[in-house]
């Protein structure tokens, strides 16, 4: 018996999902605010009963905890909207988390920028 199949099943229904969102929210989602949001990474529980979707946002005027309350807010309607273009026999709760890794990369570099300049 192959134990790594439900694994790999996860992932690629987690890639599907991060993609299918990220359209969501810019073509089907009418809040302007969540345009400039990116969904960066999504993990599914095993039973897929449960989705953590880690996004970001550079480009927007609001606070992280203003986007993250609003998108939210707004996740029945992604996850709604998500299972209408995906076949899964459950629909995920979809909690939607901020990623910090990409505001961390940058800090990372702006200090190896600074490293090489001294």
């Amino acid at each position: 018996m192959n134990t790594t199949k439900p694994y790999k099943r996860t992932q690629r229904v987690s890639s599907t999902l991060k993609k299918i969102i990220s359209n969501v929210i810019e073509f089907d989602l009418n809040d302007e605010r969540l345009k400039n949001v990116t969904i960066t990474d999504v993990e599914l529980s095993k039973d897929f009963k449960f989705a953590k979707i880690y996004f970001s946002s550079q480009l927007s005027e609001l606070s992280k905890e203003e986007i993250a309350t609003l998108i939210n807010k707004s996740s029945s309607f992604i996850s709604k909207k998500t299972c209408e273009k995906i076949n899964l026999r459950t629909v995920p709760i979809f909690k939607f988390v901020y990623d910090k890794s990409v505001e961390n990369g940058l800090k990372i570099e702006e200090i190896l920028r600074q490293i090489k300049n001294e």
